[in-house]
């Protein structure tokens, strides 16, 4: 090719910058925007769960995703949409969980094909114009729920679908915005390839295309298929190249593309490294709050076995003695459950008298209390958040010991009602080992956050043993 060597040399050297910047810090960030939206579309679901505003997913957990999936955005009646809605807000929060723990974020990975899905995924919802006059079903599906619940008296479900909705639409907005650029940078990625591999290719005759434009298009054309496999022929972003080297403005179009592809010094200035001790406890305190749409299923489903099995114990002296209890306002009798609980890592088994209207009304507290806190803005946040870092981790220590005994009287419920209904009734029982596995993932990442700040301020002390004293 006859141009300028020099800009050949500064231009590979400045997309190659351009490359590690995307790898290094841009990708990374956007990932980092991806986690958030994903926890701000997790909220919402808990939070319209517990209001009853939502139906939860029953299949969500058959579904295996591979790849960024699409959401439907179809039509559906009015009378569904409470399940409708539901069933796409659960698949959704489940790509983000996808992108955010398995999709790699490099620009190899994320070619155009990728970025094209990402951008459909996150318009799924419209959170910049989730309204009643969408013609977008989910965002007009949405919008009619979100109306019912900000129309009710509970002031922090509210806040928190309002912080949500209002966080997505930041969030997306700030993930498109890179996703614009990675696709212009993968158009200048595909100038760079054109300009190494075809033009430098012995099978390639140089000639200068001001003297025939189309010629030389055409001896291209002619060497590509060879040369470049199977990669789509752009004609637009060769005819830039052609512009680029032999234009009449040739000069402008290299200094406007050294410019487009230059990474600016701010980009690239190197921030003294920090790391906010409190906001990874509090991060392990905002993991925890996750088990509530998890309970509030277990406990539905316990009420419903609860229920079931009295059925069957109703005799007609029990009835009659119900009755009486009721005209004279006579308390009625505790239930306990005779459980046999086994210890998950030494499996001895131990028998407990479980009073188990006690036992569903813990639960129901518990809800109530992770409820308060699931929240930055929340009045429940902000006292755990003025407390002392080893106060926090005491309190995540002594929630996490809670609800692992918890854990262990489930099980054994799970066990009893199976023992004790009859056969014939043994369909209708409501299982819960589902979500019983779901919150104990919950339990082992608040316990994994909780552990990386205890490494980090074991990492800190003996750093100032040996008398550093600005490692972190």
């Amino acid at each position: 090719m006859d141009y300028p060597e020099t800009f050949s040399k500064e231009l590979f050297s400045v997309f190659d910058t351009k490359l590690a910047w995307y790898d290094g810090e841009e990708l990374p960030r956007l990932l980092s925007e991806y986690r958030k939206l994903h926890a701000y579309v997790e909220n919402l679901i808990n939070t319209l769960l517990n209001k009853g505003s939502i139906h939860e997913d029953p299949y969500k957990h058959d579904k295996k995703i591979s790849d960024i999936p699409q959401i439907d955005d179809g039509f559906y009646n009015e009378n569904e949409r409470n399940m409708v809605i539901g069933m796409r807000l659960s698949d959704l929060e489940s790509a983000f969980t996808f992108i955010s723990n398995y999709l790699t974020f490099s620009v190899a990975s994320l070619n155009l094909e990728r970025i094209k899905k990402l951008t459909a995924l996150n318009a799924a919802f419209q959170w910049n114009s989730v309204s009643t006059n969408s013609t977008k079903p989910n965002a007009r599906g949405l919008a009619e729920i979100l109306t019912t619940v900000r129309q009710g008296s509970d002031s922090l479900a509210i806040s928190v679908v309002n912080d949500s909705i209002s966080n997505a639409g930041k969030s997306t907005a700030i993930i498109n915005g890179i996703l614009k650029n990675l696709v212009d940078f993968h158009k200048e990625m595909y100038k760079i390839e054109i300009r190494k591999i075809l033009f430098s290719h012995p099978s390639f005759v140089n000639a200068n295309p001001a003297l025939n434009a189309q010629a030389y298009m055409a001896q291209i054309k002619k060497v590509y298929t060879s040369v470049m496999g199977k990669q789509p022929f752009y004609t637009e972003l060769i005819e830039e190249i052609l512009i680029e080297n032999f234009g009449p403005n040739a000069e402008k179009a290299q200094r406007d593309i050294l410019e487009k592809l230059r990474v600016e010094k701010s980009e690239t200035v190197v921030k003294e490294k920090t790391i906010d001790t409190k906001e990874i406890l509090m991060d392990s305190v905002r993991i925890l709050t996750g088990i509530v749409p998890q309970l509030t299923q277990i406990i539905s489903k316990l009420e419903e076995n609860k229920k079931l099995l009295e059925s069957e114990d109703s005799s007609f002296f029990e009835r009659l003695s119900s009755f009486i209890r009721k005209v004279f306002n006579v308390k009625p009798r505790k239930i306990h459950y005779r459980l046999t609980i086994t210890n998950p890592i030494t499996r001895e088994q131990k028998t407990e008298n479980i009073e188990i209207e006690q036992f569903l009304s813990n639960l129901h507290k518990r809800v109530r209390f992770y409820t308060s806190f699931s929240m930055k803005k929340t009045p429940g946040y902000k006292k755990i958040e003025l407390l002392s870092n080893d106060k926090i981790v005491e309190f995540i220590v002594t929630q996490l010991a809670e609800n692992q005994t918890m854990l262990d009287v489930l099980l054994a419920l799970e066990d009893y009602y199976k023992a004790n209904i009859s056969t014939i009734q043994q369909n209708k029982i409501k299982g819960i080992k589902m979500e019983i596995a779901a919150l104990k993932n919950t339990l082992i990442k608040t316990n994994q956050r909780k552990a990386e700040y205890v490494t980090l301020i074991e990492e800190q002390e003996q750093m100032k043993k040996l008398g550093i004293t600005n490692a972190f």
